[in-house]
């Protein structure tokens, strides 16, 4: 009989280094639109393990601005806001 199968929401990814990195961000953009939990979780794992000790600065803008529009439409503020005030913090710094 075995076990079941696992919920929909739940997905498990093996480490095979460099290569699930790069999948971590696949998943990240590809659910963003219809699965925004599974997107959020996998782009914040993707920037950290991407920007490991490395300064905020060094991350995309991109990235906060989808991750932040994916914890929005979680209805998460508590996680969005931060990575929109890095965005408007880039732009008042930039001009």
């Amino acid at each position: 009989m075995g076990a079941p199968p696992p919920k929909q929401d739940m997905v498990a990814i093996p480490d095979y280094g460099e290569l699930t990195t790069v999948y971590l961000l696949y998943l990240g953009l590809s659910e963003f639109g219809w699965r925004y939990e599974l997107s959020y979780d996998a782009l914040n794992l993707y920037m950290q393990r991407e920007y490991k000790d490395q300064p905020t600065d060094s991350i995309p803008s991109g990235l906060f601005w989808l991750r932040g529009l994916a914890a929005a439409h979680l209805n998460s503020y508590a996680r969005a806001i931060p990575d929109i005030q890095i965005l408007l913090d880039r732009s008042l710094k930039h001009e």
